[in-house]
C-alpha cells in the first residue's frame, strides 16, 4: 500500500499516482505543441509583414544518417542555413539547392521531427538534401530556396 506505518522507502505503485503522471505528461506535450505551433505561425506572419525573423529549419543528408541537424534561416536574406550549435553533425548545405517536392513526414521521421513539420526534398550537385520546416513556414522557406539559387550570384 502507498500509505502505511513502514519507515522504509519503497516505490508507491498506486494507480492514482500513475494516472496523475500520465495526465501531466499528456498536458505538457499538448501545451508544448500548441506553443511551438503558435510561435511558428507568429514568425510566418511577421515575415509576411516584412520583419526579419529566423525560421527553424532542420537539415539532413540521407547518406549521413537519419537524424536531422537543427539550424535556422533568416527571412530577409537569401537562403543561408546556419547550424544551431557548433557541434551539429551537418555544418553547411551544398550550393544549388532545388526543391523537388514537399511532403509530410514518414513514420520513421516522426521520431526525429517536431509535430506539424513538413519535409522539403531538395536536390543539389552534391546529392539529395532534406529540410524540415514548420507547416506554417513551408511556402516562405521554399521561396527563399528558390530565390537564392535563381539569382546569378548564388548563395554567399
Amino acid at each position: 500500500m502507498c500509505s502505511g506505518g513502514s519507515r522504509t522507502a519503497r516505490p508507491c505503485g498506486c494507480f492514482t499516482a500513475r494516472m496523475f503522471t500520465g495526465v501531466c505528461v499528456g498536458l505538457g506535450a499538448l501545451t508544448g505543441t500548441a506553443i511551438a505551433t503558435w510561435r511558428a505561425r507568429r514568425a510566418a506572419a511577421r515575415a509576411e509583414a516584412g520583419q526579419a525573423v529566423h525560421f527553424a529549419v532542420g537539415a539532413n543528408r540521407p547518406q549521413d544518417g537519419r537524424k536531422y541537424s537543427l539550424g535556422r534561416v533568416r527571412s530577409d536574406r537569401p537562403f543561408h542555413w546556419e547550424p544551431r550549435w557548433r557541434w551539429n553533425r551537418l555544418r553547411h548545405l551544398p550550393d544549388g539547392l532545388l526543391v523537388v517536392q514537399t511532403r509530410e513526414m514518414t513514420l520513421k521521421e516522426m521520431l526525429w521531427l517536431p509535430s506539424g513539420a513538413v519535409v522539403l526534398e531538395c536536390s543539389s550537385d552534391d546529392g539529395p538534401v532534406r529540410l524540415w520546416v514548420h507547416r506554417a513556414q513551408a511556402e516562405q522557406v521554399r521561396s527563399l530556396v528558390r530565390r537564392a539559387w535563381s539569382a546569378p550570384e548564388g548563395n554567399s
